[in-house]
């Protein structure tokens, strides 16, 4: 096996995103340790401990132990803890390791978190993750930034993940997923808007044959109009 190769990983946060990376990780013959806040909730405990079981993820008490071992760290926490994870994770980091923050915060945020981990031994990636993860789990595809992204991509692709190296600076791949939002969830507000105005005076049907004319590689005739409703 190769040196670079990445065996275990450890998943800080266990919520959506972390169980479904977790459980494709371990169902790919990776070892997989992790923490979440919520395992030191006496009302969050046992649900979370069930969860980790089913994913046949190692559950921590303590971010600390979770860390031990691991070849890839992963931070997948909410947008507002992203930083203060990777503050608390620097200390326990060690060289070899890998903190990719695959979190959806601004450009300046992860430009933080990278400073945050400068005086540590591991390498730093940001991670622009560019579509919903449920339905794609493993292979949704995510952009890469920092100085480390391009050997990093190669590592990923080795275990399954859809990863495209876009930047040496880090703070760009979040820029590029941030303003493509804009257009993304305006259309989706967009949609919604006119066709709840289309529905109440009957005319849904004729708005998406003038909209699939008028854009006809856009999908108004076909699916779009659901997809965009659906995850607005």
């Amino acid at each position: 096996m190769n040196e670079n190769s990445i065996r275990q990983i450890a998943l800080i946060g266990f919520g959506e995103v972390g169980g479904i990376f977790g459980f494709d990780f371990v169902s790919a013959g990776l070892r997989v340790s992790t923490f979440d806040i919520l395992l030191n909730s006496e009302a969050s405990r046992p649900a979370m401990l069930g969860k980790a079981m089913g994913a046949k993820v190692r559950a921590c008490d303590a971010l600390e132990v979770a860390l031990r071992e691991a070849d890839l760290v992963i931070s997948a926490v909410t947008a507002s803890s992203a930083a203060d994870v990777a503050r608390n994770a620097a200390p326990f980091l060690v060289a070899g390791q890998t903190y990719l923050d695959i979190n959806s915060v601004s450009p300046e945020t992860k430009i933080e978190i990278a400073r945050s981990l400068e005086e540590s031994p591991a390498t730093f990636v940001e991670a622009a993750v560019m579509a919903a993860v449920s339905p794609q789990r493993l292979k949704v595809p995510m952009l890469l930034g920092g100085a480390h992204a391009a050997n990093a991509a190669e590592r990923l692709r080795a275990i399954g993940m859809n990863v495209k190296p876009i930047s040496e600076r880090v703070g760009v791949a979040s820029a590029i997923k941030m303003c493509r939002s804009i257009i993304i969830k305006g259309l989706e507000a967009i949609t919604v808007e006119s066709m709840f105005t289309a529905r109440r005076y009957g005319a849904e049907k004729q708005v998406l044959e003038s909209l699939a004319a008028t854009y006809p590689d856009m999908g108004w005739n076909v699916a779009l109009p659901d997809y965009l409703q659906a995850i607005s």
